[in-house]
């Protein structure tokens, strides 16, 4: 936001509809990806789950902790994959990627 903090919820009211963008300085977007071998090894519902969306508490942190550190972490406990249910040699495979979309909104 233009204020510096983030949010998950630009509407501030957890509404469906956002009526302005004007205090959104940039849109955050986080991938977790997978090779196409090792998708044939590993279940994505599984790959996907193992990744939580930030918690509000994650983001209004000081300094926030943002979906792509979060998954970094979670990533690199020992025993994500079992945890995860997916092949070892999958999650080795494992990308993150965190992008920052600045919106030039008037």
């Amino acid at each position: 936001m233009k204020d510096g903090t983030y949010t998950l919820d630009p509407t501030g009211n957890s509404g469906d509809t956002v009526h302005s963008l004007k205090d959104v300085v940039a849109i955050v977007v986080g991938l977790v990806v997978l090779d196409s071998a090792s998708q044939q090894i590993a279940d994505i519902s599984k790959v996907s789950n193992a990744f939580d969306d930030p918690t509000i508490a994650q983001i209004t942190a000081n300094p926030p902790v943002l979906m792509g550190e979060s998954w970094r972490r979670k990533l690199l406990q020992p025993g994500f994959a079992a945890a995860a249910r997916i092949p070892q040699a999958a999650a080795s495979q494992i990308r993150i990627y965190e992008r920052y979309l600045p919106l030039n909104i008037q």
